[in-house]
């Protein structure tokens, strides 16, 4: 009988270029779902932030004619000429109000609505992605609003009416 040697192929120390593939294809896949994950939550504390902003403008303004009976001559100059009123991330340059959404410093135009009886804050520019997570939880509070031309009285109705593929999403809110 004949005698087999048989060889063993030694193995380079380090890692190959199929492993090194799998390793940057897995982290890419683990940052991919962290970036997911981050964005969502992000874009739900925007949403909370615009919330609030917009609960403690519409507070102040109450506030503000608490001692009238009518918000006759509410406007953004009148409104920001209170420092305590509005949280220092809306207010612009000159007599503009700022939403948590606003690009250029506008986006909030006060006015008085039905006579003086609700005061009405109108936001411009909404983003179609943001519009729903910001207004859907204040229609519900909220005694009027309407969102591009449509009065809603539900987040299903806001959601209906907001326009995803849209960066200029307008809504009217209106309290007394």
């Amino acid at each position: 009988m004949k005698n087999m040697s048989f060889t063993t192929m030694s193995r380079s120390k380090g890692y190959g270029i199929i492993e090194i593939m799998i390793g940057i294809a897995i982290a890419f896949g683990v940052l991919g779902g962290l970036l997911m994950i981050g964005s969502v939550l992000f874009g739900k504390t925007d949403a909370s932030t615009a919330q609030n902003n917009f609960r403690t403008m519409q507070s102040g303004i109450k506030q503000m004619y608490s001692t009238s009976n009518s918000y006759a001559g509410i406007s953004n100059a009148r409104v920001l000429t209170d420092n305590n009123l509005l949280p220092n991330s809306m207010r612009g340059a000159g007599n503009n109000i700022k939403h948590k959404y606003s690009m250029n410093g506008t986006g909030v135009v006060l006015a008085a609505a039905s006579g003086g009886a609700l005061a009405q804050a109108t936001y411009s520019n909404i983003p179609g992605e943001d519009c729903t997570t910001f207004v859907g939880p204040l229609a519900a509070e909220i005694l009027f609003v309407s969102v591009n031309g449509t009065v809603v009285n539900d987040a299903n109705g806001v959601a209906d009416n907001c326009n995803p593929a849209s960066a200029a999403n307008t809504v009217i809110f209106r309290w007394n």
